[in-house]
């Protein structure tokens, strides 16, 4: 248990870092400048991943050969599910959204190589 809430501490924390990261770099993408918000939107998003990216992965399994790809869109469906149900988190057009996914993608396959 204690392995589990600290793997999803640390997931969250990642997903701080680049929702950031992708507010900061691509345009379009922006919170209200309140980390509260931004914040809550990893919070969010993390708890989407862990509910939905099993059943999504799942529904996948015959595009398997497309991992990289599929991993992309999925997190590009849950940044629009955050983005809907956060106040002050705003993703302003699709290529920013596709953008913030494969940022937030590679951010988070990086963290979990190194961890």
């Amino acid at each position: 248990m204690k392995n589990l809430a600290r793997k999803f501490v640390v997931g969250w924390l990642i997903n701080v870092l680049a929702l950031y990261l992708a507010a900061y770099f691509i345009p379009g993408v922006s919170y209200s400048k309140d980390v509260v918000v931004l914040i809550v939107a990893a919070l969010i998003f993390g708890l989407a991943n862990w509910l939905l990216k099993p059943i999504i992965k799942i529904l996948s399994i015959p595009l398997f050969f497309l991992k990289g790809v599929l991993i992309i869109f999925i997190n590009c469906v849950l940044l629009w599910f955050v983005f809907q149900i956060v106040p002050g988190f705003q993703i302003g057009s699709i290529f920013a959204l596709i953008c913030a996914g494969i940022l937030v993608s590679l951010i988070n396959s990086i963290f979990h190589l190194i961890l």
